[in-house]
């Protein structure tokens, strides 16, 4: 936390256009690395969540924040806030100020895919172009984006099932998909991990596997660890249900447990 408030105090990305990439992706890094950690496990004073909010709050001034993980201005605060309200969550209870931040959140997070699809539909106008593949690409990995963090608040705050998300796991994959369908470039591995910890259903799971395969091709380092956790994600839902007779759908796991057991250290970027 000692770097953000250096950062408040020197704002360096204001000095040049590699200085504002560079802390864009040190503040992208911090924002997803802290959905890893566990509840109670990040509790910032109120001077450390002041120069986090200065960081993220100055750089987003141009939309092109989160670029670097296929994310835009509007949405990596959105990630940063549940984090943040997560913290304040007691298991079970959801007071009215709780749902009220988080309705928010889904306010703005709804703003972020209006946006996007609008912005896409004006690309579409134009003819097809190698330049409007990549804007095509851009979008879909986007998309995906914004459907994770859907993923992420409901299942952060609300404690949803799986199969209360299953519609946005397979659009996270449908996405994916038509990405992969343009291009066997890399994909941001954060969406695609949290859509794949909260698949059950068959074309998702194998969906999942796809994409892992995928990766591997373009030199993913974490490969195998995040496969461990997936599947071990998968095989613990797959015991509770059996032994409590429940369906996999219902069947919640949290995979910063699994990854706690695991030893698995994954930045998720």
């Amino acid at each position: 936390m000692e770097f953000l408030k250096e950062q408040q105090a020197r704002q360096p990305w204001a000095t040049s256009t590699f200085a504002d990439c560079s802390t864009q992706s040190l503040c992208v890094i911090k924002i997803v690395a802290d959905t890893s950690m566990k509840l109670g496990t990040l509790d910032l004073d109120d001077s450390d969540e002041k120069a986090q909010d200065t960081v993220i709050n100055s750089i987003p001034a141009s939309s092109s924040f989160g670029f670097t993980i296929g994310a835009k201005g509007l949405l990596m605060p959105c990630i940063s806030d549940i984090r943040r309200l997560a913290s304040r969550v007691k298991p079970g209870i959801i007071t009215d100020s709780i749902r009220d931040s988080a309705n928010d959140i889904l306010r703005r997070l709804d703003e972020c895919r209006a946006v996007a699809l609008s912005e896409s539909r004006a690309e579409l106008v134009a003819p097809p172009t190698e330049s409007s593949r990549h804007s095509t690409m851009a979008f879909y990995h986007l998309m995906a984006f914004i459907c994770a963090t859907y993923i992420y608040l409901h299942r952060t705050i609300f404690n949803v099932t799986p199969e209360g998300i299953k519609e946005t796991v397979a659009e996270v994959f449908h996405y994916v998909q038509a990405y992969f369908a343009l291009n066997d470039g890399n994909f941001t591995l954060w969406p695609v991990f949290i859509a794949s910890v909260e698949a059950y259903q068959e074309e998702d799971l194998a969906a999942a596997m796809s994409w892992l395969e995928n990766a591997s091709k373009v030199g993913m380092g974490n490969r195998v660890k995040i496969q461990a956790v997936i599947k071990e994600v998968w095989r613990t839902r797959q015991n509770i249900a059996i032994s409590s007779g429940q369906d996999l759908g219902s069947t919640i796991v949290d995979w910063r447990d699994v990854m706690t057991k695991l030893d698995a250290d994954i930045v998720l970027v």
